[in-house]
Parts: structure tokens; C-alpha cells; sequence
């Protein structure tokens, strides 16, 4: 009896002292708060340094890589950064994050500018070891069996190595240099996402393709209709179906682009708007005889920026510098193609500042005809 009372207080002691030595075993899981905010710390810097990393690379591997990090900022800078391969941008227009596929939509490829006397060699493919030089020095190493072919005369050309895929573009800001267009199942996959940011990417991008504009122009959301009405590369039956928008903005930005065409910008120059005849007069594309027109409008902001577009002819400037606004006055003195008739009349203006400054430029004109007349 005795052996089994003691039997039996064991068995109880026992089951008390089990859970109490659980109670005071350490949990090896768990972290105390000085190294959860070390670790925290520790995960954002390394984020941080990733995404400066893919922003900054210019190694295609490196891209390939990054493309599928777990960090959606990560990701975003591999889109938007001219230097991902073509497929790369493929896979990441399908990401769930928005953000990332705005990145893709929006990257203009982007390489480098180049100077234009370049473009005779680009239509011979010749001289292309200076070509490579230009590459190098933007970090990019061209192989031996580099390729130019001509896309388009003295426009647009290709240019390929065992490694590399380029554009090269002229535009009238310049010639520059592109990386390989992002792929056209993926422009065509973004045309159709279902976030408007995404398609605003597309709208906005200014090396986006004609074919893309022509099917986002008649986009339902309005600010996506604005910015293929304002991109230079939206082709002109486009900008003239836009021209006639619903939406003021789509029309305002139409009247401001390069390339709408002329008959375009010779309707909207008559437009009851005074904003639209505005962006009319300063666009670069806007003929001397279209410009002429608009120096008897009868609002003053479109005859200044009539009075300071550089296509306004001699006789459109000598009448606007009697005009009676000072504010067109003021454009057609800064305007560097003003002529020795104007600055004449405008060196008596009213205006102290109109008077001085035309009369700065009058003089180094007529100082440099005397000299050219002496040494005759």
C-alpha cells in the first residue's frame, strides 16, 4: 500500500513539473525587439540598394535578374530603365503591380544623344569605328561584326552586333540613340490594360510606335486621348481626328504639336478659342504665312507668341513692333530674328527696357556692317 502511495505521488509530481519546465524552456523562434528592428533595418537598406542597383546597371544579366525580385520598386526600375533587354520588358508587362507595367509603358529606351553629322555615315554604314567610340563611352561595348541598316533615309536606322539590338533616330531635337524597341506583343498587351495609368505610360512615351497611337487614340479615358494628341510620333490622320475632340485638352494638345499637320493648324488658327490659337503660335511647325495671320488677332497673348515664333516673317515683326501691347513688343525685340527695321523703331519705344535692349542689338549689328564695309 505504502509503494503505491508513493507510486502514485511521483506520477503526480511529475505531471505538475512537466508543464512548469515548459513554461521556462526558451523559445528558440523568438527574437527580442533590439534585433527585429536590426533585421528591419538590415531588409529596407538592402532593398534600397537593389532598387539603386536597378536603376543604375547598365548589365543586361544583372536586369535579367532583378526582374523578378520579390520588391515591386525593384522591379518598376527595371522596367523604366533603358538598358533591360526587349524580352525582359516582355515578361515584366505582365507583373501584377501597375506601377511596373506603367515602367515598362513608359521607357523611352533612351540611350544617348549623338551629334548629327553622323547621319551621312549612317545612310553609307560607314565610319562605324567612331560610332563605337560613342558607344563605349556610354559603357556600351560593340562587338566586331556591328551592322547598320537603313530604315528609313536619313531618318532611322538599326544597328546590331552578336550581343546588342540598337535605333538610332532623328528627330528635329537632334539624332539619338535607342535601345531595342520594347517587343510589339507587349506594346499590344498594354494598349489594352485595364489601368489607365498604364495606358498613359504608352500615350506619354515619346519613342512610342505610330501603330500603338492609332489604337489608344479613341481611348476612353480622356487623358489618354491628351497625351497621343501631344506625343510627336501620333501619325497625322490621328491628330486630325483628334483635332476635333470632345475633350478641350485633346484639342489644345493637337494644336500644340509638331506634327500636325498644316491644313490642321491653318483650321485651329481660326478656332473661337483663344488658348487653342495660342498653342497654334507656338508651335514650331506653324508656317510663315499661317503666323501672318494671327498678327491682327485680337488677343494679346496670340500676337506675342506670334511676335516670338522664329518663322514670323520681316513684315509680321516690323508690324507687331508697333504694336500697342508692351508684352508683344518685349517678344519681338527677344525674338533672335528680328531685323535692323524693327530694332530701329523699337529703339525709341516707350519702354525703357524695350528701348535699351533694342538698341543694344541695333548696335552690335550695325557695328559689325561697318567693319564688314571697311574691309571691302
Amino acid at each position: 500500500m505504502k509503494r503505491l502511495t508513493l507510486t502514485f505521488l511521483a506520477l503526480m509530481l511529475g505531471g505538475l513539473v512537466a508543464p512548469v519546465d515548459a513554461q521556462f524552456r526558451r523559445d528558440t523562434t523568438r527574437v527580442n525587439d533590439q534585433e527585429f528592428l536590426r533585421l528591419l533595418k538590415q531588409a529596407d537598406e538592402h532593398n534600397e540598394e537593389q532598387q539603386l542597383r536597378a536603376q543604375r546597371t547598365h548589365n543586361s544579366r544583372i536586369l535579367m535578374r532583378l526582374a523578378d525580385d520579390e520588391d515591386p520598386g525593384v522591379r518598376f526600375r527595371v522596367a523604366f530603365n533603358p538598358y533591360t533587354p526587349a524580352e525582359t520588358l516582355r515578361h515584366l508587362a505582365g507583373d501584377p503591380n501597375p506601377t511596373v507595367r506603367w515602367g515598362v509603358a513608359r521607357n523611352d529606351r533612351l540611350l544617348f544623344e549623338i551629334d548629327t553629322s553622323f547621319v551621312a555615315d549612317l545612310d553609307q554604314a560607314g565610319n562605324l569605328i567612331e560610332l563605337s567610340r560613342l558607344f563605349g563611352r556610354a559603357g556600351i561595348t560593340l562587338g566586331r561584326d556591328g551592322l547598320v541598316s537603313v530604315d528609313i533615309p536619313s531618318k532611322q536606322w538599326s544597328l546590331r552586333d552578336g550581343f546588342h539590338s540598337f535605333e538610332i533616330k532623328r528627330s528635329r531635337l537632334g539624332l539619338f540613340v535607342y535601345s531595342e524597341q520594347i517587343p510589339r506583343e507587349a506594346r499590344a498587351d498594354l494598349s489594352k490594360d485595364y489601368s489607365e495609368v498604364v495606358r498613359v505610360g504608352l500615350a506619354s512615351n515619346p519613342n512610342m510606335t505610330p501603330d500603338i497611337m492609332g489604337e489608344i487614340y479613341n481611348d476612353v479615358s480622356p487623358t489618354v486621348r491628351k497625351y497621343v494628341g501631344a506625343n510627336e510620333n501620333t501619325d497625322e490622320t490621328t491628330l486630325e481626328i483628334l483635332s476635333k475632340d470632345v475633350e478641350y485638352a485633346v484639342r489644345l494638345n493637337v494644336a500644340g504639336n509638331a506634327s500636325t499637320p498644316l491644313h490642321v493648324l491653318e483650321r485651329l488658327a481660326i478656332d473661337l478659342d483663344d488658348g487653342i490659337r495660342i498653342e497654334v503660335c507656338k508651335n514650331a511647325s506653324s508656317s510663315p504665312s499661317l503666323l501672318l495671320g494671327m498678327i491682327f488677332d485680337n488677343n494679346i497673348e496670340v500676337r506675342a507668341a506670334a511676335a516670338a515664333h522664329r518663322s514670323m516673317p520681316s513684315p509680321g515683326l516690323l508690324k507687331l513692333a508697333q504694336d500697342d501691347d508692351l508684352g508683344v513688343r518685349q517678344a519681338v525685340v527677344d525674338n533672335p530674328n528680328t531685323l535692323p527695321d524693327a530694332l530701329r523703331r523699337l529703339s525709341f519705344d516707350q519702354d525703357d527696357d524695350v528701348k535699351g535692349q533694342a538698341r543694344t542689338r541695333l548696335a552690335m549689328i550695325l557695328k559689325d556692317q561697318i567693319e564688314e564695309d571697311r574691309e571691302r
